[in-house]
């Protein structure tokens, strides 16, 4: 690994397995060359890189270190790492305390906690569903009264009302149901 160039400072230089391991470039990318070494009984090269903005001008007057921008996190040694790299499992801001790894678990909640948000959950979706059917089965019965009262002005425009004639047509119903018992 070398500092920006294949010609430039070399970095690293290895054959061990190494964790964790950072390096740190002082030009805008570094170059990684993987040489095998022709053994077949291996496997080849695994790596994770990632890159950290650590600000370039520190002889800036007014702040010589930069501020992470919104889409960067701020780690306590002034590193700035993407947001996509916190809480991953590595420590890629390379400090002990209040690093990306930390705070990591999200919300703890109790079962109690969790039970109450179940029942209060599924209490408001009953109390909902239970108003909809209302509103729906009221607005049902206050359509079918307006039809009714509809029908009624119709038959009286007519001239004759909708009650006499179903008056008739019960007496005739109770006539042919007495004949038939």
């Amino acid at each position: 690994v070398t500092d920006g160039s294949d010609s430039a400072n070399e970095l690293l230089n290895t054959c061990d397995d190494l964790t964790n391991h950072k390096l740190n470039s002082t030009a805008r990318w570094m170059y990684i060359q993987f040489k095998a070494d022709g053994a077949t009984n291996v496997q080849g090269l695994s790596a994770t890189v990632k890159p950290m903005y650590t600000g370039t001008d520190m002889s800036a007057e007014t702040d010589p270190v930069p501020k992470c921008k919104s889409h960067q996190f701020s780690c306590s040694n002034k590193r700035c790492i993407t947001m996509s790299y916190r809480c991953d499992g590595f420590n890629d801001c390379g400090c002990v305390a209040d690093c990306d790894e930390q705070n990591c678990g999200g919300i703890s909640m109790s079962k109690s906690s969790y039970m109450g948000l179940g029942a209060g959950l599924g209490t408001a979706m009953f109390i909902t569903c239970f108003v909809s059917v209302y509103a729906y089965e009221k607005r049902r019965k206050l359509k079918a009264m307006r039809e009714e009262e509809e029908s009624e002005r119709a038959s009286r425009r007519r001239g004759r009302p909708r009650d006499q004639n179903k008056g008739k047509d019960d007496k005739e119903k109770d006539k042919k149901v007495a004949w038939h018992s």
